[in-house]
């Protein structure tokens, strides 16, 4: 680090800290990489939010999955999976503090779970045994029904 002191009035003094180039003064950058997963496989599309100080853009992914943010200041951002019409249906990830570093390509993973809804069974499950042995037992009823009735009409008639 260069320090300067002033010890005569008036004087000028000129300040570089990169020679011939003048004072040099650039914030530290770093680059943040966001990979898209899902239980079903799908990745294009989906939106992210990134906000930090004075910083808040969204951006979506591409047909891989990713979104590849260059030069972000360093510092701490949050990511945020945005809900719209491609990521409904999904269990959208809570939030993601992330703090970027000097030169650095930090990468966030973020996973998506399809959401089921276990619909419940209606009808009948068809039993072909069960619809079987009804219709023996019916026949067996009607069989028995008939003799029987045969039986009493000659009782009856002697």
């Amino acid at each position: 680090m260069n320090y300067i002191m002033i010890d005569t009035d008036g004087k000028t003094y000129e300040v570089e800290n990169e020679a011939g180039k003048g004072f040099y003064n650039q914030a530290f950058r770093g680059n943040l990489k966001i990979v898209k997963t899902s239980s079903d496989g799908k990745v294009e599309g989906f939106s992210f939010r990134i906000v930090g100080d004075n910083y808040d853009k969204t951006f979506q992914t591409d047909a891989n999955g990713e979104i590849f943010i260059e030069n972000l200041r360093v510092g701490k951002y949050t990511v945020i999976e945005v809900e719209d019409s491609v990521s409904a249906g999904y269990k959208r990830p809570d939030p993601v503090t992330v703090e970027l570093v000097k030169d650095e390509t930090l990468t966030v993973n973020v996973h998506n779970d399809k959401v089921t809804v276990d619909v419940p069974k209606t009808g009948d499950d068809f039993n072909p045994w069960m619809w079987v042995g009804l219709i023996a037992a019916s026949a067996a009823g009607l069989g028995t029904s008939i003799f029987w009735a045969k039986k009493r009409k000659k009782k009856d008639t002697k």
